[in-house]
């Protein structure tokens, strides 16, 4: 392994060499370096790994994941790999398909409630029946992987090891807690658990006897009051006497097992509080009911903000060059199990094409161009060449394979473990190129303005010019047309630009870029094309007959940088023809889909101009639908508030145009009628979830929304326009 100092002298080696002589083979070497320096800096961030083989004498690092689970083992093992942490995988024992698991189940709930063996002498009465009658096959699944466990340590010879369930994450100063509870330890310690479900008083008289003297870091666990055993490490004199615990099967791990012997060795077992670890409670393969995250760690003391990655989501980019491959695309899961996006993008000829997944797809293109990457150093250079977002995994599929969303988090999943094993980040499985942690990421509080043109440089250099006069400090305007038959819209633009010198900004023009696409795509395609060559963290879009005050970014910035991590975008207000009076009580705040399901646009003033998205957000959704010719901004903003909550900032600072502009509209009742039955069907799960009474006011407010275009239309007409959308939402 090449030292870091000396990665970062060979990447500039090459870097300049590329600069000189460009060639596609630096071009590649560099690729390669840039992927060891980020591994290297990763994994060279933590101390964890030193301080558990220095100062606690951890040998051997496992982890316990089911094998239908690999959206945990992904989560799992990008939190040990953040750490350089090696891991060994065990696979779990599946309750559901074990005989044996099931078969301890039956023989545990035959014997009597006051029958015990030494491991459950401690459990009272009261517990014991409950567990006769409601513990579920999970717990002796568990049993059996624990077991699996130890006789892996004793087969190698592990003299301590240190076990974690596969929804383990650290805190952020892991390290310096495991360090100073090492100097507390007595040399003798057998159980170390590094967090725990603590379910004594802290204010009682129990849980102050169980501090160990002079530490405030560590105390003794209580038998059937300290629970959870999902980061714990074990000293080998303990694995024969935990084994019989197991054996015995006598309930639950944490309680019956483990408490059986915080009994007999009360001084040598020891808890670090407050928690190095925590796990992620808020789903469960054992037992039935999931527990809300924030309240659960509340109650049991773990420090929510120090644990950085605890809701940090995970994004899986698929790159698809055969459409044949997307058969099943509305079955296809957009958010996966384990908070895990999945984005699917082609190539044509005006770039990447986003495509929604669980949705209908309509693409403008006959057939998608291929990609060429034969192994992961050129799928690498391949993904920084087509601007493709950054995500944790970005990944070829291969065209004679139907995209599966499980198969693709397998894939994702034995990716992390060959990088935890000592591989590199690139490479293939079972015929699928992949590369971790590639693609382009933003950069910080830099603002990105997309602006999609269909008509000529006359009708929308009012907006553009709007956009150049912002008083951000930096930002850039992407102009992106859309109409083919404007060959010379490039050329119009820049001679507008050379003679509004004095009304831009010094250095403003040059933040301008002009994207022309090949043929028309439409409103939503034209802003996904300046979403994926925009580089800001912020992005905004601006219609071309629409117009930016000149405090427009700098007005959302600050709240949008500051916001918690589940505001996915701020919006401003808008004045004009559409608005009337300023009305404050509109700037409402939070998750706003029933007004957005509604079609409440009076209620509140989002729109497209006035939304301005964290980049990173706007990539996890995949962008606009490009099968929506009409409605994308409601289509996209029912998508976001799935996953996010919106700011909003009480300032005025988009106009429309004052001036009269060509309507764009026609009134095509059949063709706005599809595009409607086409939204309720695709968004008809979400509707359910809001009841009856919201469903008829979605219902009512899009008939009105077709009517109110054709005012002279016959009842009769509007009975079947009714019973046709209806369909659509029962379907």
């Amino acid at each position: 392994m090449i030292k870091q100092g000396r990665l970062s002298e060979a990447l500039a080696v090459y870097e300049e060499l590329q600069a000189r002589f460009p060639a596609r083979a630096w071009r590649m070497e560099i690729a390669r370096l840039r992927s060891q320096v980020t591994r290297s800096t990763e994994s060279s961030g933590s101390r964890v790994p030193s301080v558990l083989r220095e100062d606690l004498g951890i040998e051997q690092v496992y982890v316990v994941n089911l094998d239908r689970r690999p959206d945990r083992l992904a989560r799992v093992l990008r939190e040990m790999n953040a750490h350089g942490l090696g891991v060994t995988r065990v696979p779990a024992v599946d309750a559901r398909c074990s005989a044996r698991a099931q078969r301890l189940l039956e023989q545990f709930r035959s014997r009597p409630v006051g029958f015990r063996l030494p491991s459950s002498a401690h459990v009272p009465d009261e517990a014991m029946k409950w567990y006769r009658t409601d513990l579920p096959a999970g717990v002796f699944g568990y049993l059996l992987s624990q077991a699996a466990v130890l006789a892996d340590a004793r087969r190698n010879g592990h003299r301590r090891i240190l076990v974690f369930d596969d929804d383990v994450f650290f805190t952020s100063d892991a390290a310096a807690q495991l360090q100073s509870a090492a100097t507390h330890l007595p040399a003798d310690w057998k159980i170390l658990l590094l967090g725990a479900s603590e379910y004594a008083q802290r204010s009682s008289v129990e849980f102050a006897g169980a501090q160990v003297p002079g530490c405030t870091e560590l105390y003794h666990p209580l038998a059937g009051k300290t629970c959870g055993s999902f980061a714990v490490a074990y000293d080998q004199a303990i694995y024969d006497e935990l084994s019989q615990a197991i054996e015995e099967a006598e309930g639950p791990y944490d309680n019956v097992a483990l408490g059986s012997l915080y009994l007999k060795h009360h001084k040598r077992c020891f808890v670090i509080d407050p928690a190095a670890c925590a796990p992620d409670v808020s789903e469960s393969d054992i037992r039935d009911n999931a527990r809300a995250q924030q309240d659960h760690s509340q109650r049991m003391h773990w420090e929510f903000t120090r644990y950085p990655t605890f809701t940090a989501p995970m994004t899986m980019t698929v790159l698809v060059d055969d459409f044949a491959t997307l058969r099943y695309l509305e079955q296809l899961k957009h958010r996966l199990a384990g908070n895990t996006f999945l984005n699917i993008y082609y190539l044509s000829s005006d770039g990447l094409r986003p495509v929604t997944t669980g949705r209908h797809f309509a693409p403008v293109d006959a057939q998608a161009l291929p990609i060429i990457a034969a192994d992961g150093m050129a799928l690498r250079q391949a993904i920084d060449e087509l601007r493709v977002p950054h995500a944790d995994i970005v990944m070829r599929w291969p065209f004679h394979r139907l995209l599966d969303d499980g198969v693709a988090q397998a894939v994702f999943a034995r990716a992390l473990e060959r990088l935890n094993d000592g591989a590199g980040a690139e490479g293939t499985i079972d015929g699928v190129v992949y590369c971790l942690n590639a693609g382009v990421a933003p950069e910080p509080g830099m603002h990105s303005i997309v602006i999609p043109c269909f008509r000529g440089v006359d009708h929308a250099w009012p907006s553009i010019l709007s956009a150049l006069q912002q008083d951000a400090w930096r930002f850039e305007v992407i102009v992106v047309n859309d109409n083919p038959a404007h060959q010379d819209f490039r050329a119009d633009l820049m001679r507008r630009v050379d003679e509004h010198r004095t009304a831009i900004p010094k250095g403003a023009a040059l933040r301008l870029k002009v994207l022309e696409h090949q043929v028309n795509r439409n409103g939503a395609a034209a802003r996904n094309t300046g979403f994926l060559r925009a580089s800001g963290e912020f992005l905004s879009f601006l219609d071309d007959d629409d117009l930016f005050e000149p405090n427009r970014l700098s007005a959302v910035e600050s709240p949008l940088s500051s916001a918690a991590a589940s505001i996915g975008a701020c919006y401003c207000g808008y004045s004009g023809t559409w608005n009337g009076q300023r009305d404050l009580s509109r700037f409402v705040e939070g998750d706003l889909r029933p007004l957005v399901l509604t079609l409440r646009y009076g209620a509140h003033y989002m729109c497209t101009n006035t939304v301005t998205f964290r980049r990173q957000a706007f990539a996890r959704l995949g962008g606009f639908n490009e099968a929506y010719r009409r409605h994308q901004d409601l289509e996209l903003m029912t998508r976001f508030f799935s996953e996010y909550e919106i700011a909003a900032v009480p300032k005025f600072c988009v106009r429309n145009r004052p001036s009269p502009v060509p309507e764009t509209f026609v009134a095509d009742i059949p063709g706005l009628c599809r595009l409607k039955q086409q939204f309720l069907r695709d968004f008809r799960g979400e509707i359910r979830e809001h009841g009856d009474e919201v469903r008829q006011e979605v219902l009512h407010a899009h008939m009105r929304d077709i009517s109110k275009r054709d005012k002279s239309m016959p009842s009769g007409t509007l009975q079947v326009i009714e019973a046709f959308l209806r369909s659509a939402m029962a379907s």
